[in-house]
């Protein structure tokens, strides 16, 4: 009875908003939950300083002011948020688990992957953009490789060299079919 309690307890609060206003309390700046305008302002200025040009999208102004449950197919928003919010690595992950409630990185999903890799080795959102758009058209999504997940996340963890990881995600990046196989199994 008391996880029914604590599930449905999670679901009448908005566990983004939470991280978020937690967040700001870590960089000095308070906020209150009324303030949604004023949050979605500031992030809108911090998502431009970080170039990501397009502003804080609608997903994350829904998790905001509605504290729409995340979906799975938001997880880049969600990493956006996160490097708006100047998190490294480290507070990313715990972002992740805490407030998103879920693993923070899939490391044979190609995104995860980028955003691992440069958050990892503090690179620029530009730099992450980039990757994003040179790894859509060439990386062939893997399918006839059976990689452990921890063993992808070794490699890349090994890895400093942009170009080197790029051609790394050519073999080593799954659909979202294959990613799954082992859990299916």
């Amino acid at each position: 009875l008391q996880d029914t309690e604590y599930a449905l307890e999670l679901d009448r609060r908005n566990v983004i908003l939470e991280g978020v206003l937690q967040r700001y309390h870590e960089l000095g700046e308070e906020f209150d939950s009324s303030e949604c305008d004023l949050i979605l302002k500031n992030l809108n200025d911090r998502y431009k300083k970080k170039g990501i040009s397009e502003g804080v999208p609608k997903a994350v102004t829904n998790w905001i002011k509605e504290g729409i449950p995340a979906n799975p197919a938001y997880r880049e928003n969600l990493y956006k948020l996160c490097l708006a919010l100047d998190m490294n690595l480290e507070e990313m992950k715990v972002f992740f688990y805490k407030y998103y409630m879920t693993i923070p990185f899939n490391f044979k999903n190609r995104i995860d992957a980028i955003y691992y890799y440069c958050t990892k080795l503090g690179k620029p959102y530009r730099n992450i953009k980039e990757m994003l758009e040179k790894t859509e058209v060439q990386t062939n999504e893997n399918e006839s490789s059976d990689d452990a997940t921890m063993a992808v996340h070794m490699d890349i963890d090994a890895i400093e060299d942009d170009d080197i990881f790029i051609e790394y995600l050519k073999t080593h990046t799954y659909t979202k079919e294959k990613q799954f196989q082992t859990a299916r199994a």
